[in-house]
C-alpha cells in the first residue's frame, strides 16, 4: 500500500484558546435563562399558529424566576435550585442535562430539518426524520436509555455533511457545545477519507516517466497527487486574489494530505483513461464543501467522501472505510471482518476491540468523559 503524506506549511493550528462565555459547559455551569428554558418542557401554547422561542418568552415578560418576572436572557439560573415558571406554570426541576451522540450518517441523508426549495430533491430524507426513526427503532437500547423521545426535534447536527457524503457526525441539543466545535478559531480537526477521480492516466504516466527516467511506482504517483492538491489550491487562491505580491497560501487550508493508493480500478475498461486516488485530508476550518472544492481545485473530482475521524474521539470511535481502490469497487469495507487485498484476495482485519466501530446508520450516545475531552481542547 502506498502511503504518501505531506504536512503543508499552511497549517491553521490553534494558538492559545480562550474560555469564552458562549462556550460554557452547560452540564456544570449556571445556565443563561433562555438556554435553561430550551432544556425544559414548556407549557402547551394556546395559539399554535406561531412557534414561540424561549428567548421570545423571556423578552415578553412571561417568565418568572423565584417568583419574580425576569426579562433578561442573560440571567444565570441554577439547574437544581432556582424555580422557573412560564405563564404562571412552574416547570419541573432539575433542568435536564444536554444529550450528546455520535452517528455514522449514511449517504442520502440531508443535514437539515426542512426542505430547501430548488436545492434538495423532492424525495430527500432529512436528518430530523432519520433520527426520529432511528431512535424509535432503538427504543430501550443504551443509546436511548436516558433520552426523552419527545426531545428528538431538539437534537441538531454539529456542522454538516452534504447529502452525497457519509461518516462521523456529532449530534446534540447543547448550543454551547455546537458553537465550540464549529468556531473557526477553535479549529477542531476532522479527517476525511476521499476517493478522487482524474482523467488522462496515460499522460500522467508519460510525464512522470520523462521526469523520473523510469516507470513511476506507487510512491511517485502518490507524491504527484499530493503536489497537485497543494499546488492547485495555492494557484486557485493566487488567481482569485486582486492584489499582487501576496504571500502564497492555500485557498482552503488543510492540515495534511496522505495518499494511500493511486491507479486504475480493476473493473475499468481498457479504453477508459481515467484513474483514481485514495487519500485522507485533515482540515480544521470547515468551510462549505471544503473537501470537494480542494479536490476540484487540483483538477480532480470526488468519487467517494467519508468523515472518518473527529479530534477528541479518535481513541474511542472508528468507522468502516475503504483501505484500497479494490475495496471501493467491491464494497468490502462496509462491514464484516474480511477485507480485500489489491489482488482481490481476502484478508482478516482484526479490529481494535478498544474502539467502537460504527457502520452506516449507527448512533451511539457519548459518555460524559467524551464530552469532557472535547471541552478540554479549549486550552
Amino acid at each position: 500500500m502506498v502511503n504518501q503524506q505531506i504536512e503543508t506549511p499552511h497549517n491553521n493550528r490553534r494558538n492559545g484558546r480562550r474560555n469564552e462565555p458562549r462556550f460554557l459547559d452547560y452540564r456544570r455551569s449556571p445556565l443563561p435563562l433562555d438556554v435553561a428554558l430550551s432544556f425544559l418542557p414548556l407549557p402547551a401554547q394556546q395559539d399554535r399558529s406561531t412557534a414561540v422561542t424561549p428567548r421570545q418568552l423571556v423578552l415578553a415578560g412571561k417568565v418568572h424566576v423565584n417568583g419574580l418576572v425576569e426579562t433578561s436572557c442573560h440571567r444565570l439560573v441554577c439547574r437544581y435550585h432556582d424555580k422557573i415558571a412560564v405563564d404562571d406554570v412552574e416547570l419541573k426541576r432539575p433542568i435536564s442535562l444536554p444529550s450528546y451522540f455520535v452517528c455514522y450518517k449514511p449517504r442520502g441523508i440531508v443535514c437539515s430539518n426542512k426542505r430547501n426549495e430548488g436545492i434538495d430533491r423532492e424525495d430527500a430524507v432529512y436528518i430530523s426524520d432519520w433520527l426520529s426513526q432511528t431512535f424509535m427503532n432503538r427504543r430501550g437500547q443504551e443509546v436511548c436509555a436516558s433520552f426523552d423521545m419527545s426531545d428528538v426535534k431538539s437534537i441538531n447536527t454539529v456542522g454538516r455533511l452534504d447529502e452525497e457524503s457519509e461518516g462521523l457526525l456529532l449530534l446534540t441539543n447543547d448550543g454551547s457545545f455546537s458553537r465550540l466545535l464549529c468556531d473557526p478559531e477553535f479549529g477542531l480537526s476532522k479527517t476525511y477519507r476521499v476517493v478522487a477521480k482524474g482523467s488522462g492516466y496515460s499522460s500522467l504516466l508519460n510525464s512522470l516517466l520523462q521526469e523520473e527516467g523510469s516507470c513511476p511506482d506507487g510512491e511517485v504517483l502518490a507524491r504527484r497527487i499530493t503536489e497537485m492538491i497543494d499546488c492547485g489550491n495555492t494557484a486557485n487562491f493566487q488567481s482569485s486574489s486582486k492584489s499582487h505580491g501576496t504571500p502564497s497560501k492555500l485557498h482552503f487550508p488543510y492540515e495534511n494530505c496522505t495518499v494511500f493508493d493511486v491507479g486504475k480500478l480493476p473493473s475499468q475498461h481498457s479504453s477508459d483513461d481515467s484513474y483514481y486516488a485514495l487519500l485522507d485530508l485533515t482540515l480544521r476550518e470547515g468551510k462549505t464543501h471544503a473537501v470537494r472544492r480542494i479536490i476540484k481545485n487540483s483538477g480532480l473530482r470526488v468519487f467517494y467522501l467519508s468523515r472518518i475521524q473527529v479530534e477528541g474521539l479518535c481513541d474511542s470511535f472508528a468507522v468502516v472505510k475503504p483501505r484500497n481502490l479494490v475495496e471501493v469497487v467491491a464494497g468490502g469495507f462496509s462491514g464484516g471482518l474480511n477485507s480485500i487485498n489489491k489482488d482481490g484476495t481476502l484478508f482478516s482485519d482484526h479490529r481494535d476491540d478498544s474502539l467502537v466501530t460504527l457502520e452506516p446508520g449507527d448512533v451511539v450516545a457519548l459518555k460524559s468523559w467524551h464530552v469532557d475531552r472535547i471541552f478540554s481542547l479549549r486550552s
